[in-house]
């Protein structure tokens, strides 16, 4: 399906961020693969990968490939939000 709404188009994230009125500049995506850190940071978000999920597998064997590096590397959900909090307070 080719739509806009599909990574690694950011229709998704600019229809919440309008529907929502979220600043997208001062959100962070998670996700599991460096697609949805680029996603996001194409949008102006941090982009976090998590390492679980395919997220180890992506660092461990891929990230030689990626054009994109992300704004932070956790090692679960907590670690993501944790960061996320912190650099809201910085």
């Amino acid at each position: 399906m080719n739509c806009d709404c599909r990574k690694p188009r950011p229709g998704l994230l600019q229809r919440a961020a309008r529907e929502l009125r979220l600043d997208l500049a001062g959100s962070v995506m998670v996700g599991d693969k460096i697609s949805d850190v680029a996603v996001g940071q194409s949008v102006g978000a941090a982009g976090v990968l998590v390492l679980t999920g395919y997220g180890r597998g992506e660092w461990e064997h891929q990230r030689a490939q990626w054009t994109s590096k992300p704004d932070h590397v956790a090692e679960d959900l907590l670690d993501a939000v944790d960061w996320a909090l912190a650099r809201r307070r910085a």
